[in-house]
């Protein structure tokens, strides 16, 4: 039997993609993205890639220590989920 999973995320948060020496927050987020689980021949579950979309927006950053920096003329960067990575 297989499952399909549909999940959708959307909202802000905040980040230390470079680092624990600044703080990355990032809004208007956006993500879908679908992957079927099933159990595989040794009865654990799998899951076919997951397949989507995301956005986002990076608005602003915080180094440590210092006060928060909008980024100027701020825009939507986007991604393309296929992750084929069976993480069971």
């Amino acid at each position: 039997m297989v499952y399909p999973v549909q999940v959708t995320w959307s909202g802000t948060c905040s980040g230390h993609p470079a680092g624990p020496q600044q703080i990355d927050l990032y809004d208007s987020i956006q993500a879908r993205y679908t992957a079927n689980y099933y159990k595989d021949q040794f009865g654990n579950w799998a899951h076919t890639p997951f397949v989507g979309t995301c956005s986002w927006i990076h608005r602003s950053y915080q180094p440590s220590g210092s006060s928060s920096i909008t980024i100027p003329n701020a825009h939507a960067e986007t991604c393309g989920i296929a992750d084929t990575i069976n993480d069971n």
